[in-house]
């Protein structure tokens, strides 16, 4: 991190950010911080479409989490989960994280060309949402697991994180301004298969009913079809 050495840096900063969730690796850094940003400061390693300046960068922002972490006068101790949701730094691979010990991929489920993801801290059990992008490169953002309405859950888990991860997908999809009319009609069938799914299924057949989910299905159908219907 301190040899001005862009790919150097690259390789050394790409394997911080490998170990953002690990405190020991981390922490274990917190003395060569200030080193760092000395050494850093100014730097421009170039890039394309991103900034390769990232590579340090954010690595920094990662020490210095842990280093206030660590403070006695932080008053909120944050998990090291929120890294995933910087703003400096777009390449957390959901795959790839869950492949560590510190957070679990809880249900996947193919969009339109793109994956979206349930994550689930295993240190303090946040879970969050997660939409494969692309402009130019994959790109994947995070955010805590929200929901615009109140879901009544069935009590079946994989079922529930299903149909929670398709909600929160399709209405992430069908809020952007520009959505084609073929990515409104994607977005419609798959809640409909959706439908069939459930219906298709011994033990969930009555869930749309039992669980209210059908009034939401609806709601969003009709939302979906007015937007069709819009575009001509």
């Amino acid at each position: 991190m301190t040899s001005k050495e862009a790919q150097l840096i690259r390789t050394a900063g790409a394997e911080i950010i490998r170990n953002s969730q690990n405190e020991i690796s981390i922490e274990s850094l917190i003395p060569f911080l200030n080193k760092i940003k000395r050494e850093t400061s100014g730097l421009e390693l170039g890039g394309a479409f991103a900034s390769n300046n990232r590579f340090y960068k954010f690595p920094i922002q990662i020490i210095e989490f842990h280093k206030r972490r660590k403070s006695f006068w932080s008053l909120k101790n944050k998990c090291t989960c929120n890294l995933y949701l910087s703003k400096s730094y777009l390449g957390f691979n959901p795959d790839k994280e869950a492949e560590g010990a510190t957070i679990q991929l809880i249900h996947k489920m193919k969009g339109n060309w793109t994956q979206d993801y349930i994550m689930q801290c295993l240190k303090c059990f946040e879970k969050y949402y997660v939409s494969e992008r692309h402009y130019h490169y994959m790109w994947w953002h995070w955010e805590p697991l929200r929901f615009e309405r109140q879901i009544m859950l069935s009590g079946n888990a994989p079922i529930d994180d299903e149909f929670q991860l398709l909600i929160k997908a399709i209405e992430q999809a069908i809020k952007v301004n520009n959505i084609s009319k073929d990515s409104l009609i994607f977005e419609k069938e798959r809640l409909i298969n959706y439908q069939a799914k459930l219906a298709d299924k011994v033990d969930t057949r009555d869930y749309e009913f039992r669980y209210g989910w059908n009034i939401i299905m609806d709601e969003i159908l009709k939302e979906i079809n007015q937007k069709i219907k819009n575009k001509g």
